[in-house]
């Protein structure tokens, strides 16, 4: 079991338990007395589809990400919104689901025994992660990736089960190695095994580890699980490895046929948000129609116009980054890309077949163009459809107030996080996308809620 998998269950599974524990919990607290098994036993089957839907809420709000545990501040935000959102999923099932339990007390002392035990658990988890002796690991390469990966473990020791003591390069491991495991037992051997140097290197170091066990892992794998994305570096190999795989080409018949499920679904809000768009806009004052159709890129690098919903103050057909040449969005514009409702257009595109749902974003041609020239490896993010949502655009940081590249570099990390895309594309890449997008989606609308109700000023007609 992987390093991943193991913390996921953990996560899971001690959840699974202060669910279990809180109902017992809130029945002593509401009778003042120990529950009866018969007592326990009537209301848990009522609780356990409770305890489902809190569990895939707590999936949406990102309790069970990726070194969930690390960030204690980050995990406590998100699990007072969760427990928010929960309480309330569990007051509509009460009404919904046939019963004579009138659960009113017991859910709220429910809700709060569960964040609390959330908390305390997620606490416990990182004080055990951070106590416990670390593996000593040796990473045998050299260059960007290595670096990167090196200077990520030993800045959060916390979030890993192994440190990386030393960082050597393949043609001196074999003269340096002897030397670090005096020092103390390696248990991981890193190895970059694209490196030019590693195809002579490679089998003395594997004998090397075996005999002195330690486990041996490839960078490249432990880059993926860490940064989630490929290192631009060896995106070669690893896009060569999935177009010869043919496993993936059992799922395109069926993601397209969700393609057009949700495309119908989305064309349907989409009809009737136009009048309440035009007229916003008309409040406002902005000239020119609702609809922003521009030139993008699709797969093989074929050119195909975008629908989307008008949002920015200028329109440019063309596209350029952000910043180098402004656009900023007008108020009704903030408030559609606040809510993601700006993109809904594009299931026309879906439909068409030039799109789909999930995939890397489609550029602009003027962006595209400016991408490719600057990015040798740009063209290959072109080898899937593009999508609305996206591994990269649910799992990339932005600045403050920004939902996309803004310069080159930035650009170059969204690659990153495509090629890891396309490298491992099916059903499970595209679930995750799913369910970080419903989850974003979420927080979004939640936080436009929270503004709305504290007053957003009213926009001005232009004169």
């Amino acid at each position: 079991m992987g390093i991943r998998a193991r913390e996921l269950l953990l996560l899971l599974v001690s959840d699974v338990v202060v669910l279990g524990a809180a109902l017992w919990l809130s029945l002593a607290a509401r009778h003042l007395a120990l529950p009866s098994g018969e007592m326990y036993l009537a209301h848990a089957q009522l609780f356990a589809v409770v305890a489902l839907v809190w569990l895939s809420i707590f999936w949406l709000f990102g309790l069970y990400d990726k070194h969930t545990t690390a960030f204690l501040q980050e995990v406590f935000r998100r699990l007072v919104g969760a427990l928010v959102v929960g309480a309330a999923a569990a007051v509509v099932l009460f009404f919904l689901l046939p019963t004579d339990l009138a659960p009113k007390t017991i859910l709220a002392l429910y809700t709060l025994f569960v964040g609390a035990g959330v908390a305390v658990s997620r606490f416990a988890l990182l004080r055990l992660t951070t106590r416990r002796k670390k593996a000593r690991a040796v990473v045998v390469g050299e260059g960007q990736a290595v670096e990167a990966l090196a200077e990520e473990v030993r800045a959060n020791p916390f979030r890993y089960p192994f440190m990386v003591v030393a960082v050597v390069s393949p043609k001196e491991a074999r003269r340096e190695l002897p030397a670090l495991s005096h020092e103390g037992a390696i248990e991981w051997l890193i190895v970059q095994t694209d490196h030019p140097s590693a195809a002579q290197e490679i089998g003395p170091l594997l004998v090397w580890a075996t005999e002195h066990g330690a486990r041996p892992v490839s960078l490249l794998a432990m880059y993926e699980h860490i940064f989630d994305r490929v290192p631009l570096t060896t995106a070669y190999p690893i896009l060569l490895d999935h177009l010869l795989r043919s496993s993936a080409r059992w799922y395109e018949p069926i993601k397209r046929a969700f393609d057009i499920v949700f495309a119908l679904v989305a064309l349907a809000v989409v009809v009737l948000l136009i009048p309440l768009v035009w007229l916003a806009y008309r409040l406002e004052g902005v000239q020119g129609g609702v609809w922003y159709i521009h030139g993008r890129v699709g797969k093989g690098m074929r050119p195909f116009r975008a629908v989307k919903f008008r949002t920015l103050t200028r329109l440019d057909p063309e596209g350029q980054l952000l910043d180098e040449a402004p656009n900023p969005p007008t108020r009704v514009g903030k408030v559609l890309r606040a809510l993601s409702l700006d993109e809904l257009p594009q299931a026309i595109n879906v439909l068409k077949g030039e799109m789909s749902f999930i995939g890397p974003r489609a550029d602009a041609l003027g962006v595209a163009k400016r991408l490719v020239a600057e990015l040798p490896l740009y063209p290959l993010r072109y080898l899937v459809q593009p999508g609305i949502t996206g591994w990269a655009q649910t799992h990339q940081r932005y600045p403050e107030g920004k939902i996309s590249p803004q310069n080159v570099e930035e650009s170059a990390e969204r690659l990153a996080y495509d090629l890891h895309y396309i490298a491992h594309y099916g059903w499970w890449v595209d679930g995750v996308v799913l369910f970080r997008t419903v989850r974003t989606l979420l927080e979004r609308v939640i936080t436009f809620l929270l503004l709305v109700g504290k007053g957003v000023p009213r926009p001005k007609k232009n004169v």
